[in-house]
C-alpha cells in the first residue's frame, strides 16, 4: 500500500463512530455521496463478477470478507479474504482436464457444524446463488439500507447496481451464454436461512426464494433508457 493509502473493511463502511457520525462522512463531503458510492460498487463488483462470470468461481463475499483499499478517501481496489471455504465452482465447467484443481476435502467436523460449507457444486445457477446471497442479499443490501441516511433510495440503489453489472458485461464482451449462465437479474434467488440453521442446531439446511431487486431494477433502467 501506498502511503496515501488507507485499508478498510467494508463492513466497516456503514460504521457510526460514538459521536454519531458514519466513519465514512469525510470522504462523502469530499466527493458527495452518490458519486462516491458508485465507485464503491464498481471496485468492488466488477473483480468479483469477473471470477463468476469469466473462471466460474463464486466467492463468499459478504462485508467482512472483503477490503477496500482507498486513496485519499477514494475507493481504488478490493482485496478478498477468508477464501479457505469461502469458494464455490462447478467441477469442469471453466476448467480442462488439465488444469482441473486438485482439493483438499473438507474436515468432517467442519461439515457438521455447516453442511452449507464446500466448494464444488452441482449447477452453475448454485454458485450464482452463493455469490448473489452473500455479496447482494446481506452485503450489498446492508449498504443500500446505510445511504438512505444520504437521500439515496433502495430503487436508486439497485439501479446503480445494475448499471455496474450492465457496464461490466459490455466491457469485457460476455457472450449471452455466460450471462445466462450465471444471470444476476434472474427472476429467483435461492437464499440460505442462516438464523435458522444456526438456532435450531439440527445440521439441516433452510433456503427461500426471493425476489431479485437487480431484475425490478434491470427493467427500471431499460424502460428509463427508451423514454
Amino acid at each position: 500500500m501506498n502511503e496515501n493509502e488507507r485499508a478498510f473493511p467494508l463492513n466497516a463502511v456503514t460504521h457510526i463512530q460514538k459521536n454519531g457520525v458514519p466513519i465514512i462522512q469525510a470522504f462523502i463531503d469530499e466527493y458527495g455521496a452518490k458519486r462516491w458510492l458508485n465507485r464503491l460498487i464498481e471496485v468492488v463488483s466488477k473483480p468479483l463478477m469477473h471470477l463468476l462470470y469469466v473462471h466460474g468461481i463464486a466467492l463468499e463475499s459478504h462485508a467482512q470478507n472483503l477490503i477496500v483499499i482507498l486513496e485519499d478517501g477514494w475507493p481504488k481496489r478490493v482485496v478478498a479474504k477468508d477464501l479457505h471455504d469461502g469458494v464455490r465452482f462447478v467441477p469442469h465447467s471453466h476448467f480442462g482436464p488439465k488444469n482441473q484443481p486438485v482439493l483438499i476435502s473438507e474436515p468432517e467436523a467442519h461439515k457438521k457444524v455447516n453442511r452449507y460449507s464446500f466448494l464444488e457444486a452441482d449447477a452453475l445457477t448454485d454458485v450464482r446463488d452463493y455469490f448473489y446471497d452473500a455479496f447482494y442479499f446481506i452485503c450489498m443490501t446492508e449498504i443500500a439500507f446505510f445511504f438512505e441516511r444520504y437521500e439515496i433510495d433502495e430503487e436508486m440503489f439497485w439501479k446503480m447496481c445494475t448499471n455496474v453489472i450492465l457496464d461490466y458485461q459490455h466491457e469485457v464482451n460476455l457472450d449471452q451464454e455466460r450471462c445466462e449462465a450465471y444471470d444476476l437479474f434472474g427472476e429467483d434467488i435461492k437464499i440460505e436461512q442462516m438464523t435458522k440453521r444456526r438456532l435450531f442446531g439440527d445440521g439441516e439446511l433452510y433456503f427461500s426464494q426471493v425476489e431479485n431487486p437487480l431484475l425490478l431494477a434491470r427493467r427500471q433502467v431499460e424502460c428509463e433508457s427508451i423514454s
